[in-house]
């Protein structure tokens, strides 16, 4: 069952076994590494009933399909990608000023993670699929009030229409690569416009957080973000960045450090979260922050 497919009413609440799980992850004394227990303990949902949770989420309660792996790691430990929206959080202004760009929100996850962690920031939400956009709306109105907006667009250098390729159970790894399809993929026709164009339509202007996540298109985005880069309005963008992709991460670079900005590699271990700093790809690291001169 997909998103879209899902009647009003049909959620539920999360059975024993999975709180008993989730508690149980989420009690772990480490920093990081859950998610990669959970993937082997337990890598996808159970089956049996409705597939859609309503999940308890630090004082609010998010509606998310669990039978998709970001939101059966979100059902299970109320995160995502945590060391990403914690390097955001550390390079945030922390008051009304900040304005968060999630570029490839899927679920939400780091959107609903800053809404809450910077309950003053600003929040837009920028994600092509159309079966994530009823939830997404659904769960940054009751998270983020009157401070959210939600974008169906892919972002890049010029406005047009692309095909994206959803891999079978994990939405998170859309690319609107070709290279990045699968025979299990399904695709769908997807709205593209520039950065320049959401900054206009929206109500917050430039972001000064950033997360892009769009499976292999960063240097396109990054190039479309440049004029923010320029005005010096972005505090700190975090982005993926694989091994073979050394030529995107040298246009990215070059994007940016004209503009006042470095580029780290960020270093997880079980008890701490770190950035190196990363001219070129870092051995081991997959996660990269692009931070502003004077800040980092």
């Amino acid at each position: 069952m997909t998103e879209k497919a899902v009647a009003p009413g049909a959620a539920r609440d999360p059975t024993m076994m999975e709180a008993c799980l989730s508690n149980a992850l989420r009690m772990l004394p480490i920093k990081h590494g859950a998610h990669r227990i959970l993937d082997r303990l337990k890598p996808s949902a159970w089956t049996g009933g409705s597939p859609v949770v309503d999940i308890p989420y630090r004082g609010h309660v998010v509606r998310m399909d669990v039978s998709d792996l970001v939101g059966w790691h979100f059902l299970m430990l109320r995160n995502f990608d945590p060391e990403v929206t914690e390097v955001l959080e550390r390079f945030s202004a922390g008051d009304e000023g900040d304005v968060f760009w999630d570029i490839g929100a899927n679920k939400g996850a780091c959107s609903y993670e800053i809404a809450t962690a910077l309950p003053r920031a600003r929040i837009v939400a920028i994600e092509p699929q159309q079966e994530m956009q009823a939830l997404l709306r659904k769960n940054l109105a009751a998270i983020a009030p009157g401070r959210h907006e939600l974008w169906r667009f892919g972002i890049g250098e010029s406005p047009g229409f692309g095909e994206i390729f959803i891999p079978q159970g994990n939405s998170g790894a859309a690319s609107m690569l070709a290279a990045h399809r699968t025979a299990a993929s399904r695709t769908e026709l997807v709205p593209v416009t520039t950065a320049a164009a959401v900054r206009e339509l929206s109500a917050f202007g430039w972001p000064t957080i950033v997360k892009i996540d769009v499976e292999g298109s960063e240097p396109s985005v990054v190039r479309s973000l440049e004029p923010a880069f320029a005005d010096a309005r972005v505090r700190c963008c975090v982005f993926e960045c694989h091994p073979p992709e050394a030529a995107g991460y040298a246009a990215i670079r070059a994007c940016t450090e004209k503009h006042g900005y470095s580029l780290h590699a960020i270093r997880k271990t079980a008890f701490s979260t770190t950035l190196v700093p990363a001219p070129f790809l870092a051995p081991g690291s997959t996660d990269y922050a692009i931070v502003r001169h004077d800040l980092g």
